[in-house]
């Protein structure tokens, strides 16, 4: 391999780490990338920590093969990465990730980055290990190579937005990612082994339908726990205190529950509640941030919903019902995930005609399609479900 002109700041299972942060540095590791002919890499990031900042803008781009690792730094230029752009958003070069949907969220939104080719280790995990929920990468080099490696929740939550970054972040961010690769493929084995590899073709084929929306919505303030008992003039005015409180976290870059916690909240939405009332001594507001608050706690806002306008739904169609319980009961028999069957969002889009016939559903399905003997079992089971259950 080319000698690398870059700082190496760790060894990782043998492996240097190397930390790039000039658009020079990026564009000698793609050209690493592209002498070596990499068919897969590993990519991690590390954030902006959550309990510190609202925006949680990507710090550092961490990205590994089987010989090197480049953590690549994105806070002095998110543009860093552009030299290496033609190899993240190439569909044949498999990109490795844990736990897919957060992280694309950021790239894209921060660093108009819209990675192809994406493989979640957390799908195989989810389909070889249906009952446990969401393993951590502990667990699974665990389970894998009975090698155990520290997860510090200190360093994950650390100030990954400071320079030089500590010795003890370096070592937590190189001993995740060297372990991508390996338990990728130690889990791709078992995947087909027990004929689930399509299953995890299609569960990551729907990764970008999972990636999460964080727009501020102002009618999740109703999940607050004590909302249901507030009248409607109150219910209103704890809305209305939710979209200044998101107004100000976003100016201030500062956590929501820093500006004022939902118990503030919802002790401001009772009245004759004054903001002076439940600021603590650390809660520094400005006098227009004050004045913000005070207008909401003078006012009734009566134009604010209460309810989402979609309570009355069409009643669903018999054979859409019909999926829906057999998916239900698949899962359990195979011990699939309801959504690597066919998820619920895929049922939803489909066309009301897809459920005027059987054939017709069945044609909509991506399983039935796949000659894998489990595909072929589980479109066997429904076409006999649908038949039996349908009048």
């Amino acid at each position: 391999m080319t000698t690398s002109p870059f700082k190496q700041i760790f060894e990782a299972k043998s492996t240097p780490v190397y930390w790039l942060e000039t658009l020079e540095d990026v564009t000698h590791f793609g050209e690493i990338l592209r002498e070596s002919h990499v068919k897969k890499i590993a990519i991690d990031q590390e954030r902006a920590p959550y309990n510190k900042f609202y925006h949680q803008i990507p710090c550092l781009l961490q990205i590994a093969t089987e010989e090197i690792i480049g953590f690549i730094d994105l806070l002095n230029n998110p543009h860093v990465v552009d030299p290496i752009k033609d190899i993240l958003q190439d569909p044949s070069i498999k990109k490795i990730f844990f736990d897919a949907p957060w992280d694309i969220f950021y790239y894209r939104k921060y660093l108009d980055l819209d990675i192809k080719g994406i493989k979640d280790i957390q799908v195989a995990s989810s389909l070889l290990h249906p009952t446990l929920g969401t393993a951590s990468l502990i667990s699974l080099v665990n389970d894998e190579f009975h090698v155990e490696i520290m997860k510090s929740k200190k360093q994950q939550k650390s100030d990954w937005t400071k320079r030089p970054l500590k010795n003890q972040q370096i070592a937590y961010a190189s001993h995740e990612i060297v372990w991508f690769l390996p338990v990728y493929e130690a889990l791709i084995q078992k995947l087909k082994q027990n004929d689930l590899l399509e299953f995890f073709h299609y569960g990551n084929s729907r990764i970008n339908l999972e990636v999460p929306n964080l727009e501020y919505s102002p009618m999740n303030i109703r999940r607050v726990k004590g909302y249901d008992s507030l009248s409607n003039q109150e219910k209103r005015r704890l809305i209305q205190l939710g979209i200044i409180r998101d107004q100000l976290a976003r100016e201030w870059n500062r956590p929501i529950f820093h500006v004022l916690t939902n118990q503030q909240l919802l002790t401001l939405a009772n009245k004759g509640t004054m903001l002076q009332d439940v600021l603590t001594s650390r809660q520094k507001f400005s006098k227009r941030a004050k004045n913000l608050i005070k207008k909401v706690l003078k006012d009734s806002h009566p134009d604010t919903p209460i309810e989402n306008g979609n309570s009355h739904s069409k009643d669903i169609l018999p054979l859409k019902q019909l999926l829906l319980n057999w998916r239900f009961s698949a899962s359990k028999i195979h011990q699939i995930p309801k959504r690597f069957i066919i998820s619920a969002n895929e049922i939803e889009d489909l066309d009301d005609q897809k459920f005027n016939s059987i054939k017709m559903l069945l044609e909509s399905i991506w399983f039935t399609k796949c000659q894998d003997p489990k595909c072929k079992t589980l479109t066997a089971e429904l076409e006999e479900y649908l038949k039996l259950n349908s009048s």
